[in-house]
């Protein structure tokens, strides 16, 4: 996946930033690596996908407890 990068047919913002997201998620040395590059060449990019990875990872809230009728 990390090869796709390196690829003019592959260098569309779209695509670029879903193999930086693989690469966030990725446990991989050498995808840190990239993700390491990455943050040289396009800081705010690999930071806009942190914080959206973040965001996606977050537990749903808990469902709302129904009040009880008194009977």
């Amino acid at each position: 996946m990390l090869g796709l990068a390196a690829k003019k047919s592959h260098d569309i913002p779209i695509v670029r930033r879903y193999i930086v997201r693989y690469a966030l998620s990725c446990p991989k040395p050498e995808a840190a690596n990239f993700v390491d590059g990455m943050r040289k060449k396009d800081p705010e990019m690999v930071k806009d996908i942190e914080e959206f990875l973040k965001l996606e990872n977050v537990a749903p809230a808990p469902k709302p407890i129904a009040a009880k009728k008194d009977t």
